[in-house]
């Protein structure tokens, strides 16, 4: 076959689907226009105008031929329409502008920290592992409300806050009112440089009763792992869920009347598989734990790099008697029972996942 003709069918396919996805809502893309393909090359041109005269004309022409030579069908035409209002809207288009505004002192954080435009920089980023490096299915949202306070609590397998960024993600995609979810971050991960002030400005908050408080008090969705460091230290059993290490972020939600909804998370621990816990180094870094993965330390900075593993997240129904009861939030039985039944849950979200998913990497 022609490897010129192949390769046009292959870019016609490309663009197909992902208008095709677009089109579905599954990509977590808001605010594109279906372009015709008059508008597409129009789109094009007013783009080369800051380009050398030789260039701009070369480019024009090679516009010109693809659109005599009807190489692309109309859906074809709004897979590139789409491609392209996304490029006009990355970082790299915005940056300019960005950085004036930043130099300028022109930006605004909440009482938390949180920055809107640099969230929004971050999930162009999340959103690339999440529909492309990862491949996540979610399922659940319309178990979150509308609107008003929730505790979402999940399981954990990463020492970095790799479920965090992804549940946040997929909430942010995917609820119809495009929520936004503040992450507990695990209180170790402050040491980490860097990071303090990259979750604060994503929307990140440390693990502490008083901030869950506070924020349900706000009306907002808060995501918490009740494992604790507990979840990061498993390397024979990663979806094992470990006893709570602390029942006062559950306490804080029982005491603000809130719904509170199992997470499961699979497909974390093969991003990072754990072979073991060097934990003499771990208590040097004031770390829980010093994962020794297939990757890590053996090929140095390299082995940083998380796998592509195929992910799930699931999010169930409202524990009962969650939302209702405020009072009960200081009967250490009732608090015992409300932590039992949640670890329950997750598990059994986690053993259903696990037993209905195929490979570890291509699902």
């Amino acid at each position: 076959p022609d490897p010129a003709q192949t390769l046009r069918q292959e870019v016609r396919h490309t663009l197909r689907h992902l208008a095709a996805r677009i089109e579905a809502g599954e990509t977590g893309r808001q605010g594109l226009r279906a372009l015709t393909p008059a508008e597409v090359t129009a789109l094009l041109q007013d783009q080369t105008q800051p380009l050398p005269a030789t260039l701009r004309a070369g480019l024009l022409a090679l516009i010109e031929e693809a659109s005599a030579q009807e190489t692309l069908d109309a859906e074809a035409w709004r897979g590139a329409g789409y491609i392209l209002q996304i490029t006009l809207h990355t970082p790299a288009h915005f940056l300019p502008h960005f950085l004036r505004q930043r130099l300028r002192g022109k930006y605004e954080v909440d009482a938390w920290g949180y920055d809107p435009e640099i969230a929004d920089l971050l999930a162009l980023i999340a959103g690339v592992f999440f529909h492309t490096y990862w491949r996540i299915e979610l399922t659940g949202v319309e178990h979150l409300p509308q609107q008003g306070r929730a505790l979402l609590a999940a399981n954990q397998s990463s020492i970095l806050p790799l479920e965090g960024a992804m549940v946040a993600y997929g909430v942010r995609a995917y609820h119809p009112a495009r929520r936004l979810l503040r992450v507990l971050a695990p209180t170790w991960l402050p040491d980490l440089p860097f990071w303090t002030m990259l979750l604060q400005k994503a929307g990140h908050a440390p693990a502490h009763a008083a901030n869950a408080r506070r924020l349900l008090a706000e009306e907002s969705l808060v995501l918490a792992f009740p494992e604790g460091y507990r979840g990061v230290e498993r390397a024979a059993h990663p979806y094992r869920l470990r006893p709570f290490q602390s029942s006062d972020l559950l306490a804080a939600a029982l005491e603000m009347a809130a719904p509170i909804l199992p997470v499961s998370v699979v497909g974390a621990a093969e991003a990072y598989p754990l072979l073991a816990n060097a934990r003499p180094i771990a208590r040097l870094l004031g770390l829980p734990a010093f994962p020794i993965t297939t990757t890590w330390p053996w090929l140095g900075p390299l082995g940083a790099l998380p796998l592509p593993s195929k992910w799930w997240i699931d999010i169930g129904p409202p524990l009962p008697g969650a939302g209702t009861i405020p009072e009960r939030a200081a009967d250490p039985r009732f608090l015992a029972e409300m932590a039992a039944l949640l670890r329950e849950r997750i598990q059994a979200q986690i053993d259903q996942r696990l037993q209905s998913r195929g490979s570890r990497f291509r699902g």
